[in-house]
């Protein structure tokens, strides 16, 4: 990301996008979306319930999951993570509730990676990480996933006010490790779905080597007529 910032002054928005992903829209498209709302965040974004397995292991079983930090530091997050436990179990054993706030009056996010950010969003980033160190080491020291940092650090500022979903369409229905590759029924779905809001979707994923009968697919959404008949359209496509 700061690669990106440097290298790039005049840029407006940065995009996470990876070889699995797909465009679905001309890039021109999409760069008249962001000059026409150039205060947007697309980064999905939600939450993570008070009572979730995350946050439960954050404040009571707080994992030293990074190689990088020294040994004195790997000491103190273990004792004080013994310490709070210990204290957790005392304060449960007279029917109280014990919380550790390691976020600091934070809320923890959790989200879609692939994020499209405003400069001045990428910007605040990574002054949050460079002027919060104890954020910073807090995401070193657990097992989550870097995503959850970003969104945090976004949800956290009042740059939530404008955020918005990932234009980047994933199926994550059968709730597995990785999405549902893309096939034609996605395309169908995302067609119909471009119908009723065309800004909605710029990319999906996750398309593989398994996927290439599907490119020229794809690549024809944008030109699908609105009043054709889509699924007799994209059968004579592929």
């Amino acid at each position: 990301m700061r690669a990106a910032y440097e290298s790039a002054p005049d840029a407006t928005h940065f995009a996470l996008l990876s070889g699995a992903c797909y465009p679905v829209q001309p890039l021109q498209t999409l760069e008249t979306y962001l000059a026409a709302n150039p205060d947007f965040e697309h980064i999905t974004a939600s939450p993570i319930e008070a009572n979730s397995s995350w946050v439960k292991m954050l404040n009571e079983r707080y994992v030293v999951g990074s190689h990088n930090l020294n040994k004195q530091t790997k000491l103190r997050h273990f004792v004080r993570s013994r310490l709070q436990r210990i204290a957790g179990r005392a304060t449960r054993n007279f029917g109280e509730t014990h919380r550790v706030d390691l976020l600091g009056g934070r809320i923890l996010y959790k989200g879609s990676q692939w994020t499209i950010l405003t400069r001045t969003a990428t910007r605040h980033v990574l002054d949050t990480h460079d002027q919060d160190r104890e954020l910073r080491q807090l995401f070193q020291s657990i097992r989550f996933s870097s995503e959850q940092y970003f969104h945090t650090i976004v949800c956290n500022s009042p740059l939530l006010a404008n955020v918005r979903p990932s234009v980047t369409f994933t199926d994550w229905t059968q709730k597995g490790s990785s999405p549902t590759p893309i096939n034609l029924g996605h395309a169908l779905l995302v067609h119909r779905l471009l119908q009723k809001e065309p800004n909605r979707f710029y990319f999906m994923r996750k398309v593989t080597g398994r996927s290439t009968p599907l490119y020229d697919v794809l690549d024809e959404l944008p030109n699908a007529p609105l009043d054709t008949n889509i699924e007799r359209a994209l059968d004579h496509w592929y």
